[in-house]
């Protein structure tokens, strides 16, 4: 099933929810999988490239007050 979610926020809150999606992004990506027995599924990945994606594009139109729609999968 896919839920979609709405958020609002103001745009300070959008660039720290942006630094800190890239960071972790950046971690998951080239930190990580050095670890002895890392692994991630590549659906959790995939999710993480989109919503760091998401978010970033936010930044980049950023007016004021944003509203996110975000498409998540779940499932129940």
């Amino acid at each position: 099933m896919t839920k979609k979610i709405r958020l609002n926020l103001s745009v300070e809150e959008l660039k720290v929810l942006v630094t800190l999606a890239e960071n972790e992004f950046f971690r998951m990506r080239f930190i990580n999988p050095r670890l002895p027995g890392y692994t991630i599924e590549p659906e959790i990945f995939r999710a993480s490239q989109s919503a760091t994606a998401l978010l970033t594009e936010a930044m980049k139109k950023e007016r004021g007050f944003l509203t996110l729609v975000k498409v998540a999968t779940s499932n129940n």
